[in-house]
């Protein structure tokens, strides 16, 4: 008799942790995914060139947006002639709210701090985007900003 009570409180003490490591497991936040291609990609209020024209105007540079859903010989064609006019390459997030983050240089051209300054602080001040979406439900995307500076 004493066997069979013991068992019944260690079986319900192992379903009771199993359980509980089952509700941790299921509380986590799921991983962070940023895409570089979205079903709706997206949109700086106005346009791209309204984004040209903010840039210029707050960080003194032109820029080129590369469209990601190109093909890929003419991606290749474009790449070649655009790197050599816009030699300066800046990716950054759009998060699901629209804001910007995670901004980073990934290839620079006589820029010099100062002028990465200018640039992030344009990039983080600038008007929310209308978010990426993703199967109807906003997504983080990821952007990729190839400029040069204005003379």
């Amino acid at each position: 008799m004493k066997k069979h009570i013991i068992s019944v409180f260690v079986l319900i003490f192992y379903a009771n942790v199993f359980c509980y490591s089952q509700t941790a497991e299921n509380d986590r936040e799921p991983p962070r995914e940023v895409f570089v291609i979205a079903e709706q990609p997206p949109e700086f209020p106005g346009g791209v060139n309204a984004f040209r024209e903010y840039m210029a105007k707050n960080a003194s540079i032109l820029i080129r947006i590369p469209d990601p859903q190109q093909r890929n010989r003419r991606r290749q064609r474009q790449q070649q002639a655009t790197a050599t006019q816009y030699p300066n390459l800046a990716n950054f997030t759009i998060e699901r709210d629209g804001s910007i983050s995670h901004i980073r240089f990934l290839r620079t051209e006589d820029i010099n701090t100062d002028t990465e300054n200018r640039i992030i602080r344009a990039l983080q001040e600038m008007p929310k985007w209308t978010p990426g979406k993703q199967r109807g439900r906003p997504v983080e995307v990821s952007q990729n900003m190839q400029f040069r500076l204005l003379p």
